[in-house]
């Protein structure tokens, strides 16, 4: 079973010593990680994101480990918010509101979390850079 992207970085953060850090991520080489990592410290993605969680989220009522979707299955989405997509820039600021709210309430609480500071582009995990993120993937950040 694929672990959930907070159960990863959870346990990232939790880990000791740099190398048992790097180790998580290597065992946890996921697509899904990879494209969080990448748009949070890839310096060419850039977001239309307000600067506060939105006000109007409401927090799904659903036990932990049930969810509408997850990370996993909607990173592809995130385009919708990158500045310089041309789908992305078409949009008014109010359909991206409306698109990013729909997203974090189809994802667990601190998954939503997760996935909105990705856009701040500070996923605010103890240990997590952009220079361990080179180390441990190479060829994943321009």
């Amino acid at each position: 079973m694929i672990k959930n992207i907070y159960e990863i970085l959870d346990e990232f953060e939790l880990a000791p010593t740099k190398q048992e850090k790097k180790q998580i991520l290597q065992q946890n080489d996921l697509f899904h990680l990879k494209e969080l990592l990448k748009y949070t410290f890839d310096k060419k993605y850039q977001f239309y994101v307000e600067d506060k969680f939105p006000t109007d989220y409401i927090e799904p009522d659903t036990a932990p480990g049930i969810r509408y979707a997850g990370i996993e299955s909607e990173i592809r989405r995130t385009y919708l918010f990158v500045k310089g997509d041309p789908t992305a820039d078409s949009l008014t600021e109010q359909k991206r509101k409306i698109l990013l709210l729909q997203l974090l309430e189809s994802f667990e609480p601190k998954e939503a979390r997760i996935y909105f500071n990705m856009l701040k582009k500070d996923l605010k995990i103890k240990g997590l850079t952009e220079a361990l993120v080179r180390e441990v993937y190479p060829d994943l950040l321009s």
